[in-house]
């Protein structure tokens, strides 16, 4: 069995990198996204009220 060298063992490490950004946008983008949502939630629920009952 061949021991890793040091070439390789940087491959893995940008590998890893890659992986450890790509995990963290995604979880931004989904975490913007749900805020998102609940804010037009809120919002879209406020203006029904305030037409229903003329506020």
């Amino acid at each position: 069995m061949d021991m890793p060298t040091e070439e390789t063992m940087k491959i893995g490490e940008s590998r890893r990198l890659i992986i450890l950004i790509s995990v963290l946008l995604v979880a931004g983008f989904f975490a913007t996204s749900l805020a998102s949502y609940f804010v037009s939630k809120a919002g879209v629920r406020e203006a029904i009220i305030a037409r229903r009952f003329g506020i």
